[in-house]
């Protein structure tokens, strides 16, 4: 999304300035004000993943967006991905590749991106006349855990899903395939 806005900016003879404050709200508040004695047009406030966010009140009476998150301040727009979409199209593509038996693990944490990749894979999966029930849906994993366990989650028997839908915010979107001893 960055990458997005910099040509945005560049195609309109801007120049965008990136700072990183990792989530130190103090380092942020620095940031910002090195940023405003720079005298930019504008700001935009991005984070890592689709959340609600409040965007700190150093940014009052700077023209400001909010990037892959959104705020309760109705004077903010607001730039998010299309969560259900997506979720809807992971769905559609593996069941027009001819997959039957999908299943999904979501991200652990209750924020909207979750939430709408969820929604999105249920309504997928409806829409091309498959049934949403506990053979569709794994339980959340810890990001931490790696992508052999999110399969073994998901795919624990021969009955289980024939693909999966692992969503989480550091690995999108990563399609797992059941053990090789399945075939």
């Amino acid at each position: 999304m960055i990458q997005g806005a910099q040509d945005a900016a560049s195609e309109h003879g801007h120049l965008l300035m990136v700072v990183n404050s990792g989530l130190d709200n103090e380092l942020e508040k620095h940031e910002i004000r090195a940023l405003k004695q720079h005298q930019v047009d504008g700001i935009i406030y991005a984070r890592m993943y689709n959340q609600l966010v409040s965007v700190p009140e150093e940014l009052q009476g700077m023209p400001t967006i909010v990037l892959d998150a959104t705020t309760d301040n109705p004077e903010l727009s607001s730039v998010v991905p299309d969560e259900f979409g997506a979720g809807e199209s992971a769905a559609g593509l593996l069941v027009e590749a001819g997959h039957r038996r999908i299943g999904m693990i979501n991200n652990e944490d209750d924020i909207p991106a979750a939430h709408g990749r969820l929604a999105g894979f249920r309504a997928g999966l409806e829409r091309h006349g498959l049934g949403w029930g506990p053979a569709n849906w794994c339980p959340p994993i810890p990001v931490q855990q790696e992508a052999g366990r999110l399969r073994s989650a998901c795919c624990p028997e021969r009955t289980g899903p024939q693909r999966c839908s692992a969503s989480t915010t550091r690995w999108r979107w990563a399609p797992t395939r059941p053990p090789a001893t399945w075939a």
